[in-house]
């Protein structure tokens, strides 16, 4: 083992692989190697289908050989360790490092000479079952390191100073049988004889109240984090969802007090860091570094419908909750009331944060091969080269952090390199690591939202539509006499209906607009309401209709059924996310119900519209039209028999052909007493037939977002923004818009410019983080006299139905994301400082990531994606 491991770095002649099975979990320490005495970095990778660990030397990310010298050394642990945590004893010496599975065994692995042979203990040197002091059934679900807090803590955040030769290692543990909830056992272990490392103290164990998902050590010495799918305890004796927050100052010998910090959703992941933000007012000027908490936001809990966005949180501390949102207090719309979580493009798996590296080296930061570490603003004594410039130069604007708190600052790279205070690495679900600039609150971006008019924030496309078309080389079709079509209204009062000038009429925001196609139509047909199986029954009053979005549990007698018959609920149509509008709440227009029945007893005679094919509504004069339909008077409350969750209550139509139509369906169900009819069949027999169902459209105009679904209700020739408002004061559908419309990043890097109109594209902007709408614009009615007919008046003619504007927009977000080749998806992560060791001073940083296909990710934060390693 001696000769193995005093290898050092060197792999040989030939190429060695790590031949991971199951990399589960990645941890670096400082350990013995060879016959010095001297400390050795090493990448610690536990296998849990190996139940090993494999130990790679961060020098040249080369696994160390075993005693076969064609084959990688393995180290035996306990059964599928999927935990792994190191840390400093903080006395010079070789780090603890333990492993764990998700059981109650926890296993110590030598760091250290062995005291009677001296050689290098990369074994398992202890073992300790927890199993005798929590609860049965309890399993370990987080493990770290932390320091032993000792003396006042100073400083602003307060920091406390560390133990000499003491750590803790701390396993949080699920509730078990007992459901009491979970608990943190707290090992203490300390430096003895040889410099081994043994426990030192009977093992401590600390209550939560709720199942950890996660646990990190803060960098303050007082504090551990843990992610929780649970409630957390908040003050008043409520609780909240989010993060808790243990304060271990008191020791060992006192309790440990549980603070829960509100996240508005449950947790996954969680680390902490002391980070330097930039400042509201510029984004080369940084505050002084503050204690800030990070988690990844549980799917279940998060997204358009719940309180927050997916992704990664920021929580304040000292605010006791997220962090404030950094944009300025300026423009129409509001800003948040708590920090947008940093998005993902997939579920969040692993984070860690790195922070700026200890040495520089000997070339200057901002050359090739130069430091990747820097400080700014200047500052006598602090032993680290200046940071350049950074890209801000001339203009009379400041230099990097010139007027900003005096700090370290890395390298970041992502399309060009950038200058931050701490970066984060998120492994996710897509297989793919995405970098975080997390001194400016968000991922790193490819593509310039502002700069760039390939990649900027935009329109892309605007045309106007109309209820079928395109034909004869126009985007009409299907204009009943004295119909209008809809253009866009531009800033001088006219109507825009050439492409070229609509794309201009449209407003769009960074960090609010995503890459989208939209619709705004007159009385277009609602998300998800479109061919929808259904039944139609008579009201309880035996005059009216009553249509049920249900289908039954057998199949049915084509078109009949009885009507207290076994139902299976599609749609709660009185559910604010269907943003049906009834006549009794909204009034006039009132949303329209069209359907087509199985067995039709009456002759359906609406002109021009037809259900075909897929479902989508099309204008086709030449068919026969098949659909009924009738304005919904209100929105019914559940009937366990008729209709179990609710049912659109339909009122008679104003115009005499369709109320004629109603009166004839009223009639023909009066002669079937307890029956409804069905609307069930929704695959084409043969050509003459058409798929049944039922299809619900706004009364007015609606907005629509091929991802965001139902976006508001526009009017004509009134502004319409779709855009957030504080959604805690609302209710019903309004809340449901407003979720959509939040803000999901902050732009990170632009130049800045005075007055509004300065940023080209962004003509209402005066600062590129500033709230603003998803999308701005206002429709207008027109007539175009080679396609639509006589008797169009564009200040009175209501357009025709599906007339409206069509656009695609694009968010200018390009996260910046790096991924091993076919190596599934990434299970832990960690960094290490590679400026530690002479001649890679230039990589700075890094970090390491366990991928489970069988592969450890090498990520330079600071360098290109042609940097990475992966190692296997």
């Amino acid at each position: 083992m001696a000769l193995l491991l005093g290898a050092g770095c060197n792999s040989g002649n030939v190429i060695l692989f790590a031949d991971f099975r199951g990399p589960s979990a990645v941890a670096a320490f400082h350990g013995v190697g060879g016959s010095s005495t001297a400390l050795v970095p090493w990448i610690a990778v536990a296998s849990s289908r190996g139940d090993e660990l494999r130990i790679i030397s961060p020098v040249n990310d080369a696994p160390q050989r075993s005693a076969n010298l064609a084959f990688p050394l393995s180290v035996p642990t306990l059964s599928r360790p999927v935990h792994l945590a190191a840390g400093t004893l903080h006395d010079g010496g070789p780090d603890v490092l333990v492993v764990a599975s998700s059981g109650t065994l926890v296993q110590l692995i030598g760091t250290w000479y062995a005291p009677v042979n001296q050689i290098p203990l990369i074994a398992v040197a202890a073992e300790w079952d927890l199993a005798g002091i929590v609860d049965p059934g309890s399993e370990i679900l987080g493990l770290t390191v932390a320091a032993v807090p000792t003396g006042t803590p100073l400083g602003d955040p307060p920091v406390a100073a560390a133990a000499v030769g003491k750590a803790w290692v701390i396993a949080a543990l699920s509730s078990g049988f007992s459901g009491a909830g979970g608990k943190l056992v707290v090992l203490e272990v300390a430096r003895g004889e040889g410099g081994a490392i043994a426990l030192a103290a009977v093992p401590v164990v600390k209550p939560l109240g709720f199942d950890p998902a996660a646990i990190t050590a803060a960098p303050d010495n007082l504090h551990l984090y843990c992610a929780s799918n649970d409630p957390i305890p908040a003050g008043g004796g409520g609780t909240v969802l989010g993060v808790a927050e243990i304060d271990a100052s008191s020791g060992l010998g006192s309790p440990w007090p549980v603070r829960g910090l509100d996240g508005r959703a449950p947790t996954t992941s969680v680390a902490a860091a002391i980070v330097g933000e930039r400042s509201v007012a510029t984004w080369w000027d940084y505050q002084a570094p503050a204690l800030r908490v990070y988690a990844s936001i549980a799917p279940s809990g998060c997204g358009p419908r719940e309180r927050i966005s997916c992704g990664i949180a920021t929580f304040d501390p000292v605010r006791g909750g997220l962090a404030s949102d950094p944009a300025p207090d300026i423009g129409f719309v509001p800003k948040q009331s708590y920090r947008a979580p940093m998005p993902i493009n997939a579920v969040p798996l692993a984070f860690a944060i790195a922070m700026p590296p200890a040495n520089p080296g000997a070339i200057a930061p901002g050359l090739v091969g130069g430091s990747q570490v820097c400080y700014s603003p200047v500052t006598p004594g602090s032993g680290l080269p200046t940071c350049p410039d950074a890209g801000v130069s001339g203009g009379g604007f400041a230099i990097f952090n010139g007027a900003g708190v005096p700090q370290q600052f890395m390298l970041i790279a992502a399309g060009s390199q950038w200058w931050s205070s701490a970066a984060g690495l998120v492994a996710a679900g897509d297989g793919s690591t995405y970098l975080l600039d997390l001194g400016r609150f968000g991922p790193l971006d490819f593509v310039s939202p502002l700069n760039d008019a390939t990649t900027n924030t935009q329109v892309v496309k605007a045309i106007p539509v109309g209820p079928a078309g395109p034909i004869a080389g126009t985007p009409f079709l299907g204009f009943p006499d004295g119909t209008s079509a809809l253009g866009l209204l531009n800033f001088k009062g006219d109507v825009d209906t050439d492409p070229g000038f609509m794309i201009r009429d449209i407003t769009v925001w960074p960090g609010f607009t995503r890459t989208e196609s939209w619709l705004a139509s007159y009385q277009g047909l609602l998300p998800s309401l479109a061919q929808r199986r259904s039944v139609l029954g008579l009201g309880a009053d035996g005059a009216s209709l009553y249509l049920a979005i249900q289908e039954s549990y057998s199949p049915p007698p084509v078109g009949v059924m009885p009507a207290n018959s076994p139902w299976v609920p599609l749609a709660e149509v009185g559910s604010p996310e269907f943003a049906i509008h009834a006549a009794d709440t909204y009034g006039q227009p009132a949303d329209i119900a069209q359907f087509v029945l199985d067995t039709d007893p009456c002759i359906p005679t609406r002109p021009n519209w037809i259900p075909v094919g897929g479902g989508a509504p099309v204008y086709d004069p030449t068919r026969t039209p098949q659909a009924h339909e009738a304005p919904i008077a209100s929105i019914l409350g559940a009937d366990p028999a008729l209709y179990p969750v609710g049912a659109l209550a339909l009122a008679i139509p104003d115009n005499p052909v369709l109320a004629a139509e109603y009166t004839c369906l009223v009639t023909a169900l009066r002669r079937q007493p307890g029956f409804v009819l069905t609307a069930f069949r929704t695959i084409q027999t043969n050509v003459a037939d058409y798929v049944r169902g039922t299809w619900v459209r706004a009364g007015g105009y609606v907005l629509v977002g091929s991802n965001t679904g139902y976006a508001g209700r526009p009017q004509v020739d009134v502004r319409y923004n779709f855009a957030w408002n504080e959604e805690d004061l609302l209710s019903g559908e309004a809340r449901i818009v407003a979720r959509k419309a939040r803000r999901f990043w902050y732009p990170a890097y632009y130049e800045s410019c005075d007055g509004v109109g300065c940023y080209v594209g962004f003509p209402e902007m005066l600062d590129p983080m500033e709230p603003g709408p998803v999308v701005g614009f206002t429709l207008a009615r027109y007539c175009q006299a080679s396609i639509t007919p006589p008797d169009c008046d564009p200040a009175t003619s209501s357009p025709a139905r599906d007339a409206g504007v069509s656009f695609s927009a694009t968010s200018g977000f390009v996260p910046a994301a790096r991924r091993p080749g076919n190596a599934s998806v990434g299970t832990s992560s960690t960094t290490f400082d590679k400026s530690v060791i002479s001649g890679l001073e230039n990589k700075g940083r890094v970090f390491y990531t366990t991928f489970a296909g069988g592969a450890l990710f090498d990520v330079p934060p600071g360098l290109d994606s042609g940097q990475a390693v992966t190692v296997r």
